[in-house]
């Protein structure tokens, strides 16, 4: 066993990473911290891959919506050209997320969701999606997530999102609200 290696992270990445590799130049472990000690992740072989284990504080999405996360804990699995996360645990925007996430590449890069929300502040998490509508109070609800993309920079460009919610405790404004009810989904 050779001792831990430190790994220099890209350029424009500010954090730390320890390692360690076999004599075969596979890794055996590492532990990354990046952004100022935001967020670290922790890799370790395992059958048929890599075990992962994420965690962050005041964190924000890195793609997409600057949807705020407080705290978010993550255990999964990377194997090939995929990494699955059968369940993860979040706290954002005052409420709870829970869910699972798979993200597999190849062609394309590909991402799955499901989610369970639970009193999330409805001001904070629209307000980061879009300006035009405005809805105030609480938001649960479970939600499925999906998006393709060529690139990871433009994967959550234009997801795909269904579920139900119910917003409590607020108000919903700039809704044409008799399209909504002419829509097929109606009353569903």
């Amino acid at each position: 066993l050779a001792a831990p290696q430190v790994l220099t992270p890209p350029n424009h990445v500010v954090g730390s990473a320890l390692g360690d590799m076999d004599g075969d130049g596979d890794l055996d472990w590492m532990i990354s911290s990046f952004g100022g000690g935001k967020w670290t992740l922790v890799m370790k072989p395992a059958e048929g891959g890599m075990d992962l284990d994420f965690s962050a504080l005041a964190w924000q999405l890195p793609i997409g919506a600057p949807i705020p996360v407080s705290n978010i804990k993550l255990k999964g699995k990377l194997a090939g050209n995929e990494i699955v996360v059968p369940e993860f645990e979040a706290d954002a925007m005052e409420g709870k997320v829970n869910g699972t996430l798979k993200v597999s590449w190849g062609n394309t890069i590909r991402l799955e969701s499901e989610l369970s929300v639970s009193k999330l502040q409805a001001d904070q998490l629209i307000g980061s999606l879009t300006k035009d509508i405005a809805i105030r109070g609480r938001i649960d609800g479970n939600f499925t997530l999906a998006s393709e993309a060529p690139s990871l920079e433009n994967l959550l460009a234009a997801p795909r999102s269904s579920g139900k919610f119910r917003v409590g405790e607020g108000s919903i404004s700039n809704v044409d609200l008799v399209a909504v009810m002419q829509s097929d989904a109606a009353g569903q």
